[in-house]
């Protein structure tokens, strides 16, 4: 789910770099591994396990995992019932310098792409 500059996906095996090669079938060392690789470190690179970011620093200010993700990140109630999860994960985009990569992004064809790769197959995702 991506929500302004914030996206949130469920974290699975196929869900990797070697994965993202495997999907976009795409070898490493060619100059579309690159750009896939590239592709891959703006959405899921750093990541942060929301789970566990939870219990290690907001245990103590929100009383469930729910109400941590609905106070913190701003979120209704039906968005956090669709995303609520221990393999939840969360990357902020709103200040990575790649550039190029959200102008490849605007493609709809890659946007659907990188959408159906990381696992969000909801009509309703607001790019902005």
């Amino acid at each position: 789910m991506i929500v302004n500059n914030h996206i949130f996906f469920f974290k699975k095996p196929s869900i990797s770099l070697r994965g993202a090669y495997r999907f976009f079938g795409v070898k490493k060392n060619s100059y579309i591994g690159t750009v896939v690789q590239r592709i891959y470190d703006y959405y899921c690179g750093s990541a942060i396990n929301l789970y566990h970011t939870y219990r290690k620093y907001y245990k103590n200010e929100f009383s469930t995992y729910e109400e941590f993700l609905e106070k913190h990140f701003n979120l209704f109630p039906n968005e956090v019932s669709l995303i609520l999860s221990k393999h939840l994960y969360y990357k902020d985009t709103s200040f990575q310098p790649e550039n190029n990569i959200t102008n490849l992004a605007e493609d709809l064809n890659i946007a659907n792409a990188i959408i159906e790769f990381l696992g969000d197959n909801q009509e309703d995702n607001s790019e902005n």
